[in-house]
């Protein structure tokens, strides 16, 4: 069953029905009347149109009393995942004989999911309302910003994190941008989609996976350009470098660091390194202007002033200044609290 209890559904649409019968029963009395009034005069041209009138007003209502009849069986039955083929063409001809009813249904299901906040069956039900009319843009963006929901909820329920979670996250959000047209529903996938690859990548950059943490770094950075993605690559970058500094390999050591300052992310620690590995591989020039660069951020570093004096001799042995990797930052994820409406008809 789609919801714990169904009763606030049937109470509703009985309601409504009550209200379609008592609609139906006082046009066929006030038609009854016109008619027996034209019968006594039947050249009176008014009373033959207010019965014409009466007569389209009694056929649509019992069209709508006939169509919701339909429409209620076929609703009952997909929120009870009781037999979804006949509910299926239930709702399908309830939805032919009363068009309206295809925002309707949106509209209860909103009602119902956004009360719940099921989102996993939730994603079921809007699936086979989408398949109802694959082009309608209300239940589509709908069904998008649930799975939008439904891995920012994943996430933020979680407490030990593994790639598993992290690609079903990222397999949601996707299927999101991918579902809806809505440029609110489309901004709000790509924000959270950067707030999860950044997440992974803050993940694995702690337990020492860095180059796949700066790919998931540099993904987040595709959904999301700004200071926060930007500078989290260019720490990866960092510490990329400060290992190979570390392995001896320093011409990689400095094509890293060259990296990370482009990438925004500049400290006297890090210009300080960089210097140290281009003076390893015979740079000295390229190094003094590092190490420069380095003190005139921290002007009171006695550690980079050491090693510009050293360097300016040619002499490489120089101290590291970067003991440990930045820490990265990391993106809020954000829900939509507000859905979809179809238009009352």
């Amino acid at each position: 069953m789609l919801v714990n209890d169904i009763k606030w559904v049937r109470v509703a649409m009985s309601e409504y029905m009550n209200r379609l019968k008592k609609l139906v029963k006082e046009a066929s009395r006030m038609l009854e009347q016109s008619k027996i009034e034209l019968a006594s005069d039947p050249r009176d041209f008014a009373l033959k149109l207010t019965v014409t009138t009466f007569e389209a007003q009694v056929k649509d209502l019992e069209n709508q009393y006939v169509a919701y009849q339909v429409f209620e069986k076929g609703f009952s039955q997909l929120l009870r995942k009781d037999n979804l083929v006949e509910a299926r063409n239930n709702l399908l001809k309830a939805i032919e004989m009363m068009p309206s009813y295809l925002g309707y249904l949106n509209n209860q299901l909103v009602n119902n999911f956004y009360s719940t906040q099921n989102w996993s069956e939730a994603i079921d039900a809007f699936h086979f309302v989408m398949d109802l009319n694959p082009g309608y843009e209300v239940v589509r963006n709908n069904l998008a910003m649930i799975f939008i929901n439904y891995a920012v909820e994943i996430l933020k329920k979680e407490q030990l994190l593994n790639e598993h979670i992290f690609i079903q996250v990222i397999d949601y959000l996707s299927r999101a941008l991918t579902i809806s047209s809505s440029k609110e529903v489309s901004e709000l996938a790509k924000n959270n989609l950067a707030a999860t690859y950044t997440l992974y990548g803050k993940w694995l950059y702690e337990k020492g996976f860095l180059e796949l943490a700066l790919v998931n770094m540099q993904l987040a950075f595709s959904y999301r350009i700004d200071r926060c993605t930007k500078v989290n690559i260019g720490k990866c970058f960092a510490a990329l470098a400060r290992v190979s500094l570390e392995k001896g390999d320093f011409n990689v050591a400095a094509s890293w660091f060259q990296r990370s300052e482009e990438s925004g992310f500049v400290l006297p620690e890090i210009l300080n390194d960089h210097g140290i590995a281009l003076a390893k591989i015979g740079y000295f020039d390229q190094a003094v202007i590092k190490f420069e660069s380095a003190l005139k951020l921290d002007p009171a570093s006695d550690l980079t002033r050491h090693n510009l004096k050293r360097v300016t001799e040619q002499n490489t042995k120089l101290q590291i200044a970067l003991v440990n990797k930045p820490s990265v930052e990391e993106i809020e994820m954000n829900w939509q609290t507000k859905p979809f409406l179809a238009e009352a008809a």
